[in-house]
């Protein structure tokens, strides 16, 4: 695997690069463009951004699908849960609607849950 490193002077910094970066991914393929999202602070600062203008202007929002690589077992209204803080920062102004988010279940049992997702 090839690769680069690069180094952000602060976390705004590397916020913009990530933002920047995907939306050169998202714009420069066609069909579907499905999106992993990480939860916890770390990427609230990348998710604001690419909501707010001028980014949220380029991404090509009709292809986007989010999905989510972890979630809190809490309800979604809950202010420790990923999703509500991807909501608030990234879904709740944009155009998605919700046939293009695919929230982690947290009702039942955490294994019934992963078994659903």
């Amino acid at each position: 695997m090839t690769g680069r490193v690069e180094i952000s002077p602060t976390a705004k910094a590397n916020s913009a690069f990530a933002a920047e970066w995907l939306i050169q991914r998202m714009t420069s393929t066609g069909g579907k463009f499905r999106l992993v999202l990480a939860g916890g602070e770390t990427p609230r600062e990348l998710y604001k951004m690419l909501a707010a203008k001028p980014l949220c202007d380029q991404i090509p929002w009709p292809r986007l699908e989010l999905f989510f690589g972890d979630e809190r077992f809490v309800p979604p209204t809950d202010r420790m849960s990923n999703f509500r803080m991807v909501y608030e920062s990234l879904i709740e102004g944009s155009p998605l609607v919700p046939e293009q988010v695919y929230p982690m279940p947290t009702d039942g049992t955490p294994d019934s849950a992963a078994k659903r997702y």
